[in-house]
């Protein structure tokens, strides 16, 4: 019965089941907002947010239109599919579960090249990579599933392809790239390419003929189905090639991963490095425990290492495992060698200016499953061990043990925590306060006493039933390799008793170390201080994090922990929204921006006071300043996880204190300059820099649109203007006035925007340097401040009538191939084994 092949319904229930099982937390109220992505993905494409292509809400003022094609893109697939739905959770958890049931169902059908007769093996493994460690960062931004269809459904369509080449393979082909690039990301679609050409190479190499051949028909696969993407997505790609030649964006400074020199290893680096080899998570992620590595993405398992070691020595018998083996490998030393020299990857990125490539866990992830699957099918169908030679045997069953032990530790912990809560806390600070350092980094011995017995009971504190569960199942996996016996009587009945520990013991690793957000967004109001704050904002109001104190590190000192980390420290919860403020954000997650707005950013880095931003991103993350610009671009709040205090705990001048909570301190900028106004007098200005020295009241064009523009009569009663109505993409003033007049608004130009008074067309300038400006005549009625999307619809029209030539001739060439037998094996001569 186990070796009967599973009814296409069977697995269809079995994945639909699987995941109302994993997330059965979205049923009482949990989400998937587990980080910052997450939420700010979300943010980009939902209704209650209506983009016309514009966002006010992002940095200084963005068109949406310029963005990936599914996650930030104006006319998105993702964008329309959360219009479709009513809510705002909702549609983004079912898109989520939607594409994890795709990613499962093709891992399987990846799995089945491996074990055509062990189908049930198959369909308990697939969904190792949908619970894996990679989901609460980057599967929960909905991006990165895509990837997890992509790469098994390319591998086997290039496969199929190669050895028979047919024309609705092509297609099936373009529709999976499709899928990536347009429900996913270009990203995920770079990503998917990469491992195709190395699958091909992998290919030739178990091969060893017909190399022009098989060169011929891999081009012309990827050539066809490179043309047809051009084609099918003009109504996104038309908008991107505009986008560069009116505006010009530039690609932000690769975060995170330094100068070529970052790369040196060091012992310290080097250890942590080799113990997140050996786990795939301890504990629950979302506790956020100093100075522990509680998780690790290096393994779609806790019991991989074992794998690892059985793949590492094991002799391959067919095309498909050889090609598992080595695509296993080949990513497994790039994913390395990324990891502990990330200067290399800069050095390349410095001149090839594109995403890096240094998260290849996805892939991975399904050549792991695969791997585990054939150690399985082995241990089955050989001589009742799992290990091919004596000293993998030996390997193997040392990192069983390890494995072992480290889990049953850890579950001793979780009873110990329960029977005795205060026991290990206090431990901690008697050992430490006893025998532990004068002094780590700046914490005095006293304080990092209490700061390590309250780390403890943080970490006790996420010691529930999941994490229980995980450690009771993952030491139960690898006592099966440990002991002989035991995995035999396991491993029976087709290896379906073992393969569904390691699925148990991966829903209990996604319940336990990644679970779903269970708490309120950091902006969603507590308290009627915090709604009636919320209420009191203007649409238009500009908010700027930072999470870095005021103080300099000479003073950070044991009078200053008591009185700020300690208590902050005690009352810190894990939250999400940071970027999301109820308001205009001035950071921004975006990879490319206008190029007038990275001149402002790099003119706000060379003030004394300002801080040395590396890139708009770092927008998100400043220090409390008070910076002429920020102040000229309208920015109301200050917001932060911490007080902001300086080296006398005190708040700086230019802020004013606005309320309180836990991870949230709000406050007001005294200093800056409102959203919009009516100039009292224009002056040019030719470098951003200038503006530096701006004032207030003041509109600064540049030299030959001032040219073009009537002077601001003086000794005649300044106009009145008001906002009626803002929103993205379009905003109404009344106006007012019985002189020429200059209204300045804080938000972005771009050549797209149009300006009337009351119907009447309106110059829309630069102004005070990336800004935008409209001179008004003399008089009163409605100003209209709108973004034309008008340019973009032809690229709509060459898809449409793209998609109607590419399903005519793929309803034909698929009708002629299920006349001719499509489902017949390749020919002969080109067969795998």
């Amino acid at each position: 019965m186990l070796r009967s092949p599973v009814r296409p319904g069977t697995v269809l229930g079995f994945f639909v089941l699987l995941l109302f099982v994993g997330y059965w937390g979205l049923f009482i109220g949990h989400d998937f907002m587990v980080e910052e992505d997450p939420v700010t993905v979300q943010e980009w494409l939902h209704p209650d947010l209506p983009s016309h292509g514009w966002r006010s809400d992002h940095f200084l003022g963005s068109t949406s239109f310029f963005g990936d094609p599914a996650a930030y893109h104006a006319w998105s697939l993702l964008g329309f599919w959360e219009r479709m739905i009513p809510g705002q959770s909702w549609p983004y958890s079912l898109s989520i579960l939607l594409l994890s049931l795709a990613a499962g169902i093709a891992q399987y059908a990846f799995l089945r090249r491996l074990a055509p007769n062990h189908t049930w093996l198959a369909l308990f493994l697939a969904p190792l990579v949908i619970f894996s460690p990679m989901q609460h960062e980057l599967y929960f931004q909905r991006t990165w599933i895509s990837l997890c269809f992509m790469s098994p459904l390319t591998a086997i369509l290039l496969h199929d392809y190669l050895l028979n080449p047919r024309t609705i393979l092509v297609f099936l082909y373009t529709l999976v790239l499709f899928s990536g690039l347009f429900l996913g990301s270009v990203v995920m679609v770079q990503q998917a390419v990469s491992v195709n050409i190395l699958f091909f190479t992998v290919f030739l190499s178990y091969k060893k003929n017909n190399y022009a051949v098989y060169v011929k028909r891999f081009f012309s696969i990827n050539a066809y189905a490179a043309l047809s993407l051009a084609f099918l997505g003009a109504w996104v790609g038309y908008s991107l090639w505009t986008e560069l030649r009116q505006t010009g964006y530039e690609r932000d400074i690769v975060r995170d991963l330094g100068r070529l020199d970052s790369g040196t290893l060091t012992l310290g680096r080097l250890v942590s490095f080799v113990f997140g080899l050996l786990h795939s998570g301890w504990y629950d992620n979302q506790v956020g425990v100093l100075q522990l590595k509680g998780n690790s993405w290096y393994n779609v398992s806790p019991l991989f290492p074992v794998a690892f070691v059985f793949i590492a020595f094991y002799k391959t018998r067919t095309f498909w495992e050889y090609l598992v083996k080595w695509m296993f490998f080949s990513l497994f030393v790039y994913q390395v060698v990324v990891d502990l020299f990330p200067g290399l990857l800069v050095s390349v990125l410095n001149v090839f200016n594109f995403y890096p490539m240094s998260k290849m866990f996805t892939n991975l992830y399904m050549f792991q499953s695969a791997i585990v699957l054939i150690m399985i099918h082995r241990f089955f169908e050989g001589s009742g061990t799992v290990f091919p030679t004596l000293l993998a045997g030996r390997i193997g069953r040392g990192l069983s043990f390890i494995l072992f032990a480290g889990y049953a530790t850890l579950l001793f912990l979780v009873l110990l925590a329960w029977l005795f809560p205060g026991w290990l806390p206090a431990l901690v600070r008697e050992m430490i306060g006893r025998y532990g350092p004068e002094s780590y980094a700046t914490y005095p011995r006293e304080i990092l006493a209490i700061l390590m017995g309250l780390n403890v009971e943080r970490l006790q504190s996420s010691f529930g039933w999941a994490l229980f569960g995980f450690y009771l199942f993952a030491a139960l996996t690898a006592f099966c390799f440990l002991h002989q016996g035991v995995g035999r009587m396991v491993v029976a009945g087709g290896g379906v008793g073992l393969s569904g520990l390691f699925l148990v013991t991966s829903l209990f690793l996604s319940w336990g170390v990644y679970p779903l957000n269970a708490k309120l967004g950091i902006w969603e109001p507590e308290s009627r201080e915090e709604a009636e704050f919320q209420r009191s904002l203007r649409p238009y109001d500009r908010f700027y994090r930072t999470h870095k104190e005021a103080v300099p590190v000479e003073l950070k000192d044991s009078e200053y922990y008591r009185r700020v980390t300690l208590p902050w420290f005690a009352a810190w919860e894990r939250r999400t929204g940071y970027r999301n403020p109820p308001g205009l954000a001035m950071g921004s997650i975006q990879n490319f921006s206008p190029q007038a707005q990275i001149r402002f950013l790099r003119a706000l880095s060379t003030t004394d006071s300002g801080p040395q931003f590396r890139e708009v991103r770092d927008l998100e993350n400043g220090p409390p300043i008070s910076s002429p610009l920020l102040d000229l671009a309208a920015v109301s709040y200050y917001y932060s996880d911490r007080p902001l205090i300086d080296g006398k705990y005190r708040l700086p001048e230019f802020l004013e204190f606005v309320f309180e909570k836990k991870g949230l301190s709000v406050y007001r900028n005294k200093n800056a300059w409102p959203y919009f106004y009516l100039a009292d007098s224009l002056e040019p200005v030719a470098q951003m820099e200038e503006l530096i020295s701006a004032r207030p009241g003041v509109a600064y064009l540049r030299p030959e649109e001032l040219s073009l523009v009537r002077p601001v009569e003086p000794g005649v009663a300044k106009g009145e203007v008001e906002i009626e109505q803002f929103e993205n993409g379009r905003i109404v003033f009344s106006y007012a006035g019985q002189r020429n007049e200059f209204l300045v608004v804080a938000d972005g130009w771009h050549p797209f925007w149009k300006a009337d008074l009351d119907g009447a067309p309106l110059r829309v300038m630069v102004a005070n340097g990336v800004f935008k400006g409209i001179e008004l005549p003399p008089g009163r009625g409605r100003v209209t401040l709108f973004f034309d999307t008008s340019p973009y619809w032809p690229g709509v029209y060459i898809s449409l009538l793209s998609w109607v030539f590419f399903l005519l001739l793929f309803a034909r060439y698929g009708w002629e191939g299920a006349k001719a037998g499509l489902r017949s094996s390749p020919k002969k001569e080109m067969r795998d084994e």
